[in-house]
């Protein structure tokens, strides 16, 4: 994982989002006997390969702390430090019959690039995960996803891919929520970027390890009104 994040260091990023639990992805399942400390030997690696390639790095693993296991999102700064650090919060069922924990929160990171927050895969399911930390101010959501059951051709055999609903389901989450959504998925084929307005700006088919795109923080859509379309949203909410 390592040399993916030194492969991508040549299209120059600002961020490289590589997909969930990659630290034990395609080991035998065992969440307690795959899971690492945070720090710890493993993203001591991954701090120094974005230090090398002057990229922020992202990415989902399984934590130990003490004796609780959870599904870590980390967001590791250019200079190797580690900006900030997500337990998922809404777990797979599976996730549940193998002893790991959920988060209980939604953070936004204030990182060099922008604000970011982190979802990890069945969290994508739940609205709020992407509602709450807009409303807090996120700009770019980084979501590291093994699957959706969603975006299943339904009525099929498990690990069957629709690729018309997940860009449905993603540019859904960008447009209502005013964020860009970057996406990696496991295998490869419908990871993705997409900008608030909703436009797919790039995306895998499942051939290309690496993609990429300029992304803007800044970008704010404007209604004919004048404010920002995220500005006006917010304000008209009634959470009460």
């Amino acid at each position: 994982w390592c040399d993916v994040v030194r492969e991508a260091a040549d299209c120059r990023p600002d961020l490289v989002l590589m997909p969930e639990t990659i630290t034990s992805w395609t080991l035998p399942r065992d969440r307690m006997g795959h899971a690492r400390p945070i720090p710890g030997p493993e993203t001591d690696a991954f701090c120094a390969v974005a230090a090398e390639c002057d990229t922020m790095v992202a990415f989902s693993m399984n934590e130990l702390d003490d004796d609780l296991i959870y599904n870590t999102g980390l967001i590791i700064e250019k200079d190797g430090t580690i900006a900030g650090k997500y337990r998922k919060v809404h777990l797979a069922i599976t996730e549940g019959w193998d002893g790991t924990t959920p988060g209980n929160e939604m953070p936004v990171f204030d990182t060099s690039i922008g604000a970011l927050t982190m979802t990890i895969c069945k969290d994508s399911s739940i609205h709020e995960s992407a509602r709450v930390p807009a409303v807090k101010g996120a700009e770019a959501m980084l979501l590291s996803i093994m699957g959706d059951h969603r975006a299943v051709h339904w009525g099929t055999a498990p690990g069957s891919f629709s690729p018309d609903r997940w860009k449905v389901i993603m540019r859904a989450r960008a447009i209502d929520n005013h964020l860009w959504m970057i996406v990696a998925r496991n295998n490869q084929e419908g990871s993705c970027i997409i900008s608030p307005s909703g436009d797919i700006v790039a995306w895998s088919c499942g051939s290309n390890r690496v993609i990429w795109a300029d992304c803007d923080f800044g970008e704010r859509l404007r209604p004919s009104r004048g404010s920002s379309f995220a500005d006006s949203t917010w304000a008209e909410r009634r959470p009460q």
